[in-house]
């Protein structure tokens, strides 16, 4: 079921779904617009809807950070369909998501570790998927590997175009 549904909702500052925070349904933000940030470090989403989804933020517009971090979990789909996050996106020191969706969306920064990325091929969606930058240099070899979690039925050539425009940009003309 849902949990939550702030569908359109405006927020003038941050918004905190954060340490203590539990859903046992979908956190529904679509089209939500949140000037600050967004923070839901430690938040456990044990629930999804009928789709699998434990949050579902398509269209949401981030005017700083999105912090999905220390020990933040989703029993389901991370969907972030078309999100903007102006400052960073950040899954770092966090549950590994059962599936990632970040088609069509864009960050300034994405800061991530590889415990938190999707563990199986096909679970990872980056079609159309910009950053600015990335927060962590972990070199190419485990970047390729990232984007190798697209596997097959979604794959996209754009995350590894945006990987060699961003080595490109920072001066690492070798990847």
């Amino acid at each position: 079921g849902v949990a939550l549904v702030a569908d359109g909702m405006h927020v003038g500052g941050d918004a905190f779904l954060r340490e203590g925070f539990e859903a046992a349904g979908t956190i529904r933000l679509g089209g939500v617009r949140i000037d600050g940030q967004l923070v839901m470090s430690g938040a456990k989403l044990t629930g999804t809807d009928s789709g699998g989804d434990a949050l579902a933020a398509h269209g949401i517009h981030v005017g700083s950070d999105a912090l999905l971090t220390e020990g933040f979990e989703a029993a389901g789909t991370i969907r972030l369909l078309g999100a903007s996050i102006d400052g960073q996106l950040a899954f770092v020191r966090a549950g590994a998501a059962r599936r990632l969706v970040l088609l069509d969306a864009r960050c300034g920064q994405l800061a991530d570790d590889e415990a938190s990325w999707p563990s199986s091929p096909g679970s990872l969606v980056l079609r159309g998927f910009r950053f600015g930058a990335l927060a962590f240099d972990t070199g190419w070899h485990q970047r390729l590997e990232w984007v190798r979690r697209q596997g097959f039925v979604d794959w996209s050539p754009d995350p590894y175009e945006q990987l060699a425009s961003y080595d490109t940009t920072s001066g690492d003309e070798a990847t």
